[in-house]
C-alpha cells in the first residue's frame, strides 16, 4: 500500500491519496479522521491493544465511511456502498470502478503504519 500526504495550500486542508485498490482510504482519512489528532490516538490505541487472534472484529462507523478491523487486517467502506443486486443492466461494467473507491483493505500492521504516517504529518 502506497500513499502520499500533502496539504491544500489554499485552505490548509490535509489531503491522502492512495494507490489502486486502496483508493478508499484517502476520504476515509480525509473525511473520518481529519486533522483530529485525538482520533488518531484514540483508533491506534484500539489497533495496538487488539492483539489476540481469539478477538473477533471491531467496527467503527462514521458518517461517510466505517472501519473494521481484526487481528489480521482492516477494511474502510463507504457507509452508501451500492448493493451489486440494485445496479441497473446499464452500469454493470461500472461497478467494479465504484467499488475500488468505496471499499479497500490492508493489513492491520500496515494500518497502524499508516495511522502514525497521518500522524505525524497533521501534527506538523
Amino acid at each position: 500500500m502506497e500513499y502520499e500526504f500533502r496539504r491544500d495550500f489554499i485552505n490548509g486542508k490535509s489531503i491522502a491519496n492512495f494507490t489502486m485498490g486502496h483508493e478508499a482510504f484517502s476520504p476515509w482519512l480525509e473525511q473520518e479522521v481529519g486533522d483530529d489528532l485525538t482520533k488518531v490516538d484514540s483508533l491506534l490505541a484500539k489497533l495496538e491493544n487488539f492483539n489476540n487472534k481469539s478477538q473477533s472484529t471491531e467496527q467503527i462507523i462514521g458518517k461517510e465511511y466505517s472501519v473494521t478491523f481484526s487481528y489480521d487486517d482492516v477494511e474502510v467502506v463507504a457507509n452508501n456502498s451500492l448493493d451489486p443486486l440494485t445496479v441497473p443492466e446499464q452500469l454493470e461494467d461500472d461497478i467494479d470502478d465504484f467499488e475500488q473507491n468505496t471499499s479497500a483493505v490492508c493489513g492491520r500492521e500496515d494500518f497502524i503504519i499508516m495511522l502514525q504516517s497521518w500522524y505525524e504529518f497533521i501534527k506538523r
